[in-house]
This record gives structure tokens, sequence and C-alpha cells, in this order.
């Protein structure tokens, strides 16, 4: 199945946005001066640049460009380089067509205000890193119940995980992500999943994600099953990245629990809004 799969429903350009053009997946390093020094959800900006995951890139000049748009149906969005004032009524032209976006940028971006005067919403969130030296998770991989085991989510266990319907729609199918990713899973005796967590990589990076089914948190599973996933990564040399809105105080607490610091903070400029 092609990488792109999933993104041909994405609207066609709008005449009020023909100051964008779509460029070629081999096309797609055009876009990556313009992303050098950007460190935010970085796995997810290069997850549709590396072209691991459904995407669109867009631009524009593919001769002479001054900025790039790039969107990924996690709604995922970026927008590096510099706009006027057309640019920019463009880029919100096409954004609105979407049926979701949650544009990533420093809390201070230039271009903030201009979005949040168009409808977009901000969403206050906090990027968190683990320092290499803290590479032990064995006091909580050992508070593993014994009646509970913890493995790959594979084809025979990927049906329950409540992630699965997001995986798909940007992997595009099961051995995509199986492929490009890595998911853990905390099961039951019976084999049924109560905790998954999973991490999405690229340029050597991976962002770490966690559900726990409603039935059994406030049990540390989650934090539990996130401990294997950190082993993984460290094991082939991923460096483990996690974010969450500020808000999301449960997500903010496993990570610290498993040492994670805080390392910026930023904004999701949402649309609609939340």
């Amino acid at each position: 199945m092609p990488w792109s799969q999933g993104m041909d429903k994405l609207p066609k350009l709008l005449k009020s946005s023909s100051l964008l053009e779509s460029l070629e997946p081999n096309e797609y390093e055009i876009a990556l001066p313009f992303f050098k020094d950007f460190q935010i959800n970085e796995t997810m900006l290069y997850l549709t640049l590396e072209k691991r995951g459904s995407g669109k890139v867009l631009t524009n000049s593919k001769t002479n460009p001054s900025f790039v748009l790039v969107y990924n149906s996690a709604c995922y969005t970026f927008l590096g380089g510099e706009l006027d004032q057309i640019s920019l009524q463009a880029v919100v032209s096409y954004l609105k067509t979407l049926p979701k976006v949650s544009l990533a940028c420093p809390t201070n971006w230039k271009y903030r205000g201009f979005f949040e005067k168009e409808g977009f919403t901000p969403v206050d969130r906090i990027q968190f890193r683990r320092a290499k030296s803290l590479v032990k998770v064995d006091e909580w991989k050992n508070q593993l119940p014994p009646e509970y085991s913890v493995g790959k989510i594979e084809e025979k266990n990927f049906a329950q995980c409540k992630w699965r319907p997001f995986l798909l729609s940007f992997y595009g199918d099961e051995q995509r992500f199986f492929d490009q990713a890595i998911g853990i899973c905390l099961s039951d005796e019976k084999g049924r999943v109560l905790s998954e967590s999973y991490a999405l990589i690229s340029t050597g990076k991976a962002e770490i994600g966690v559900f726990t089914d409603e039935n059994y948190r406030g049990k540390n599973l989650g934090t539990i099953v996130c401990a294997f996933m950190l082993d993984y990564c460290y094991a082939h040399d991923f460096e483990p990245f996690w974010t969450c809105d500020r808000t999301t105080l449960v997500s903010a607490s496993v990570a610290k629990k498993l040492g994670f610091e805080e390392e910026r903070q930023y904004v999701f400029l949402k649309w609609p809004a939340p």
C-alpha cells in the first residue's frame, strides 16, 4: 500500500489558496532547511518528511520557496519560513478546508496572533525530555503484577488496542505500523490488553504515547508499560520524548514518574476550536 494512502481524501487546493503547490515525495528535501532549528514534536514532523507516515507537504514555490507547510493525517501541522500577509491568508484558507488542524508553534511565534484572529484556538502544550544518564527503569518494570504480562503489540492483539484507528490512519495499514513504529502492551492472564504504549520513531527520536483501559487506571499500569518501552528505546538508540496538553495532568505525572523533565512549552493552534 502506498505510504501516502489516507491523504488522498484531503481537499484539493482552493482557488483562494492557489499560492500553494504540493510537493511530490521525492521533493521533500526542499522542506528540510525550513525546519533546521525546529524542536517541537520533531518526530511527528519528520515522520512525514521521511515518508514513514501519510502526509502532505506544500510550498509557495518549488524553485524559490519562502515557506513550507507540512500536514499529516494525525492532524499535526507545521509551518516553517517567512510569510507575508498574502501567504498567511493562503495558508489559513487551506487549513480551514481540513477536518482538523493542530499547528505546532513556539509560544512567542510571530504569526500566532494572525492565526488566533482567524479563529484558531491556542492550546498550551509541554514537551518532556529524558536525560540519557537515566537509562535504568527497572524500578517500575519490577512492579509488574505477577498476573500480568508485557509484550509487543502484534497482529494477534492489535485489534484490541484503543489507538489502532489513529495509528492506521497515519501509517495506512498494520504492516507499515509494525515496520515503522513499536507498540508494547500489558495484558492480563486472558490476553486482554489493559494498557498500551507506543513509540513513533524518526530521526533517532521516539515520541512516547500511552493509553490505559479506564477500568484499570490508578494502578500505575501505564507507567509500568512505558518503562518497558523506554528499555526498548534505549536498546535501539532512540532518544525518548513525551508531549501532552498542559491540562493533561495524568500524562504529565506518568512522564515525571519515569524521569522525564520539562524541556519546553509550546502551543497547538487548533482548528476547529476544541
